[in-house]
């Protein structure tokens, strides 16, 4: 069975992640959420606050903002990282 090698990206239009191959093929996935109190800092830019808790391609887990989720992460979901919501 062919698959396609797929990653996640964020889209503006609909204000959600979607799954994209390199084929161009692209559907919104249900995303894995985790509950904070208080929203850390990103660890690799340390510049705005994280958005996703996920596993990297190198290999380690971190608190990455949108854009470094997009060039560090590996996906969202099981095993591979939820996007952080803040608790009220």
């Amino acid at each position: 069975m062919f698959k396609h090698t797929v990653k996640p990206v964020w889209c503006d239009n609909c204000n959600g992640w979607h799954v994209e191959c390199e084929f161009g093929c692209c559907y919104p996935t249900k995303p894995s959420t985790a509950s904070l109190a208080e929203i850390p800092t990103c660890d690799i830019c340390k510049k705005v606050d994280a958005y996703v808790d996920g596993a990297m391609t190198s290999g380690p887990w971190a608190y990455m903002c949108k854009e470094c989720f997009e060039e560090h992460g590996v996906g969202i979901g099981l095993g591979k990282g939820q996007i952080l919501i803040k608790s009220e």
